[in-house]
């Protein structure tokens, strides 16, 4: 919709109402925030850099440092190691249900390969820890009957 009104209606932008900042005044928006800029490897956190399910690879290998992107869906981890040490390319996996009716309409019910999950990362010394993924195993409609793997246990959600 925001695409076809900016090809086809110029004279509607800037329009109160037709940007997410309009809806949430008080956030501060940003393309890229920097965790930890000083350190050996910071750690940039952005929407999206590269596509596909080989996005977290792609994107630690080009960026040059421990990226976390959410735009492919994907819940992975991928460790790039060279001589400056070892950066963590991250996909955060999607926090809604990828089996909900939005996203099978989305998708035309297709195999998409999206996991509903997200990932913990930590810090010690000011450097990265090897980052953590939590993983919804079972979706279930009926609150309290949905599960998560964390650290090696089913927890409910």
């Amino acid at each position: 919709m925001a695409q076809y009104l900016s090809a086809n209606a110029p004279q509607l932008e800037g329009l109160h109402g037709s940007r997410i900042e309009d809806f949430l005044p008080s956030w501060v928006f940003s393309w890229a925030v920097w965790l930890n800029p000083h350190s050996q490897i910071p750690t940039v956190v952005k929407h999206r850099m590269g596509s596909g399910p080989n996005a977290a690879r792609s994107n630690v290998t080009k960026g040059g440092t421990h990226t976390c992107t959410g735009h492919t869906h994907h819940l992975q981890i991928v460790a790039h190691t060279d001589w400056s040490g070892t950066k963590w390319g991250i996909d955060t996996g999607c926090v809604a249900d990828v089996n909900s009716r939005f996203f099978t309409a989305y998708t035309e019910k297709g195999c998409t390969g999206w996991r509903s999950g997200a990932a913990v990362l930590q810090w010690a010394s000011g450097e990265m820890l090897p980052p953590e993924l939590i993983q919804v195993v079972k979706e279930d409609p009926v609150p309290g009957n949905g599960r998560v793997f964390f650290r090696g246990k089913l927890w409910p959600m």
